[in-house]
């Protein structure tokens, strides 16, 4: 009887080993997240105390969950742009990496947003496919020249839409991405705070001509933006084909049946011996 449930937990625990190919057919939407990973990222006014980094994952795993890509990409932006992860259909690996990203992954600060709608441009595959760049930030930008980064999008057909993360409110800035109680200062002294900004967010959808939201809650609820990506226009179906993990719980599944049967048996042999 121990066997049996022995190897009945096992099928239940689903082991994996070896791989397959595993063939699919999508849309052809590429979707590419800019990630402000700035110092101010990790100010917590989400509405449960989370960071707004940590808001900004949920968002990503939400459209990764959701959306209808093809393939997806990452950039990471604060004072420079930093590619994360080039275009894949590999959507677990995708999750990895955003469940990895951290503020001090670039140490040049700011929040350089022109460079990464810039680099973003650059991203995407020569194929005549639908190509979608989800910004988000808080939009504390410091930098300028949104302008020609707006204009270069346009020209290659890039669908920019902006989720911006944070509280107008504001909190203050921790010194590091832990749970650290010291916060930033400024030049006179004082302590640091970062709101979210509106108007800045606002302005790019409006020149893009790209949807925005914006959101503190810790699971933002990005249907507004995921029913604009839904209804970009794709021009051909994507054949996929990748490598999973071969499921092996018919295996021990199978041993328990076996042992099941083996026990019925053994228990059946004493009844009919008294019977006799």
């Amino acid at each position: 009887m121990r066997n049996i449930l022995v190897f009945a937990i096992l099928a239940l625990m689903q082991p994996a080993f070896g791989n397959k190919k595993v063939e699919a057919t999508t849309n052809g939407v590429e979707l590419i997240f800019a990630v402000d990973i700035s110092n101010s990222m990790n100010t917590k006014d989400i509405s449960n105390g989370d960071s707004r980094l940590d808001a900004a994952k949920r968002a990503m795993n939400q459209f990764i969950n959701q959306a209808p890509a093809a393939k997806v990409g990452m950039l990471v932006f604060a004072g420079s742009v930093y590619p994360q992860l080039p275009l894949t259909a590999d959507k677990a690996a995708a999750k990895m990496h955003i469940d990895e990203l951290s503020t001090s992954f670039i140490s040049n600060q700011g929040t350089n947003i022109s460079s990464a709608l810039v680099e973003s441009s650059v991203f995407y595959s020569e194929e005549n496919n639908a190509k979608v760049l989800v910004l988000i930030t808080d939009g504390e930008h410091h930098e300028g020249g949104i302008d020609p980064a707006i204009n270069q999008l346009k020209e290659k057909k890039i669908q920019l839409l902006t989720l911006g993360i944070g509280s107008e409110k504001g909190g203050l800035v921790p010194a590091t991405d832990g749970n650290s109680t010291k916060y930033l200062r400024d030049d006179m002294g004082r302590t640091v705070i970062s709101k979210l900004n509106v108007g800045m967010i606002q302005n790019i959808a409006s020149k893009a001509g790209g949807d925005y939201m914006v959101s503190n809650d810790a699971f933002p609820n990005i249907n507004p933006l995921l029913t604009e990506i839904n209804s970009s226009e794709t021009t051909n179906e994507v054949d996929l084909e990748f490598e999973v993990k071969e499921n092996r719980y018919q295996w021990p599944l199978f041993l328990a049946l076996i042992l099941i049967l083996i026990w019925w048996g053994w228990e059946a042999i004493p009844a009919k011996k008294m019977n006799q």
